[in-house]
C-alpha cells in the first residue's frame, strides 16, 4: 500500500483525483499527521482547522463491542460502546431508558423473588404494589379464625370479617335450655302426665272421656264348643267338638271379625247351605260376604260365607250354589268374615 504524506494531501498533487477527490492540506495539529497508519485507523476530516487526522482502532475488553458512531452534541464522530458486559436492569415498571448500550440477545433480567405472597383474605381485590415477581409454585396463606357464636333470635348477617370459614368449622351454641325442662316432673301442671295405669276422669282439668267404641277392647275369643252352634238349612250337618280347629272371633268398636275352621265334619240329606252361629249373641247390622275354602271328601272348591243385616249366622254356600256332597267325617270347611254389629 502506498503511504500518503502531508506533501502529498496538497491541490495538484500527484494523489488528487480530479473530479472525484479533492485533497486539502493537513493545518493545524489533529493527529500531527502521522506516515505510518496503525490498522484499522480511520481518516477524519476536520472543520476547525480544517484538514483531517487518523482515528485509530481501539479493541474494547472481552464481552464489550466498539462501534463508530456519534452521540447528541458529538462533532466528531468515535468509537462508542455498543456492548458491554454490565447486567440488565431487574424487571420493574415499564421505561424506555436513557442508556445508550445495546443489550446482548442472550441477556437476562433479574427477578426479585423470596417474598411471601399475601394471605388470601375477603379484602378488597387489589393490583398491588410489589414488584416482586411469583414463583409458579408459590402459596398463598389462608387466615382463619375461630367462627361466631350464634344465639336464638339471631338475625342473618354477612359479617365483616376478613378471614375465611374452614369447610370442617363449627359455631358454638348456647347452653340447652329444655334440658331442666325435660327433666322437671311435671313442668306443666295443666296436662296430665300419663303412666302405665292412667285412667280418665270426668270433670276438672284432667278431664276427657275415652270413646270405648273407638279402642280395641276385646281379644280374641273362642266360645265353649256347642253343636247347636252348627246347622243347615236343608238336610243336616254335624260337627263334634274335635272338628272344630277354629272358632273365635274379635270385637273392635262395632266391628266384628268371625274366624273358622271346620274339619272332618259329616253332611247329609244333601245341605245347601250351612249355617254357624255369629258368637257372643251378636246380630249383624248389614249384609256382608267373604270367599271361603271347602274341601269334600279330597275335592276343593271355593264358596263363600255370608250375613244379612239383622242375621244372627253366618251362611256358608258352595261357589255354584249347589247342595253339598254327603259325606261321613271328609267335610272341611274354613274363612274369616267382617261385619258391622250392632
Amino acid at each position: 500500500m502506498e503511504a500518503h504524506y502531508g506533501a502529498d494531501h496538497l491541490p495538484g498533487s500527484k494523489k488528487e483525483i480530479a473530479g472525484l477527490v479533492t485533497l486539502s492540506a493537513l493545518t493545524g495539529n489533529p493527529t500531527s499527521d502521522p506516515t505510518t497508519p496503525t490498522n484499522g485507523a480511520l481518516l477524519v476530516g476536520t472543520a476547525s482547522p480544517p484538514g483531517f487526522y487518523l482515528l485509530p482502532l481501539t479493541a474494547p475488553a472481552a464481552n464489550v463491542r466498539n462501534v463508530l458512531g456519534a452521540d447528541n452534541g458529538d462533532t466528531q464522530p468515535a468509537w462508542k460502546t455498543a456492548l458491554d458486559a454490565t447486567n440488565p436492569e431487574p424487571i420493574g415498571t415499564a421505561t424506555p431508558g436513557t442508556s445508550l448500550i445495546f443489550s446482548h440477545r442472550d441477556h437476562v433480567h433479574a427477578s426479585t423473588y423470596g417474598v411471601a405472597p399475601a394471605d388470601v383474605t375477603k379484602a378488597a381485590a387489589s393490583e398491588g404494589a410489589n414488584a416482586a415477581a411469583a414463583r409458579a409454585d408459590h402459596k398463598h396463606d389462608i387466615t382463619t379464625a375461630i367462627a361466631g357464636a350464634s344465639a336464638f333470635g339471631d338475625a342473618a348477617a354477612e359479617g365483616t370479617a376478613t378471614t375465611t370459614a374452614r369447610s370442617d368449622h363449627k359455631h358454638s351454641r348456647e347452653a340447652d335450655p329444655v334440658t331442666a325442662h325435660a327433666a322437671a316432673g311435671d313442668p306443666h301442671t295443666g296436662y296430665r302426665l300419663e303412666s302405665a295405669d292412667h285412667t280418665h276422669q270426668s270433670t276438672g282439668a284432667q278431664a276427657g272421656l275415652l270413646d270405648l267404641a273407638l279402642v280395641d277392647t276385646t281379644a280374641w275369643t273362642t266360645p265353649s264348643f256347642s253343636a247347636g252352634n252348627f246347622t243347615a238349612t236343608t238336610g243336616t250337618w254335624t260337627v263334634e267338638a274335635a272338628d272344630v280347629v277354629t272358632y273365635a272371633y274379635r270385637i273392635i268398636g262395632k266391628t266384628m271379625i268371625v274366624a273358622f275352621f271346620i274339619q272332618t265334619s259329616t253332611t247329609a240329606s244333601g245341605c245347601t247351605n250351612l249355617k254357624i252361629a255369629i258368637p257372643a249373641s251378636k246380630v249383624a247390622q248389614k249384609t256382608g260376604l267373604q270367599m271361603v275354602h271347602i274341601n269334600e271328601n279330597g275335592t276343593r272348591s271355593v264358596g263363600f260365607v255370608q250375613v244379612n243385616a239383622s242375621g244372627t249366622t253366618l251362611d256358608i254356600y258352595r261357589n255354584d250354589l249347589v247342595a253339598f256332597a254327603n259325606v261321613t267325617n271328609a267335610l272341611l270347611t274354613s274363612g274369616t268374615i267382617v261385619f258391622e254389629i250392632g
